[in-house]
């Protein structure tokens, strides 16, 4: 993914957080990415890079992230 496609995964996971603020940084990433992506969201399911149950796994999705080619736009 590029720079620009994972602000805008942060950008909505920091927006979903504001809209419903019980849940975690690592829960909102998460359901950003499937948001924008659920078979994306699918592989990251109990993968070491799943951060939704845990958000120390944070920088590890990002760097799988990172790593994944998508056309968004």
């Amino acid at each position: 993914m590029t720079k620009s496609q994972i602000n805008t995964i942060l950008t909505e996971a920091k927006r979903l957080r504001e809209q419903t603020p019980e849940l975690r940084e690592g829960q909102s990433i998460f359901n950003a990415v499937a948001n924008f992506n659920l078979e994306l969201a699918t592989d990251l399911i109990f993968s070491e890079f799943d951060c939704f149950y845990d958000d120390k796994k944070i920088p590890q999705t990002i760097e799988f992230l990172k790593k994944v080619k998508l056309n968004w736009y």
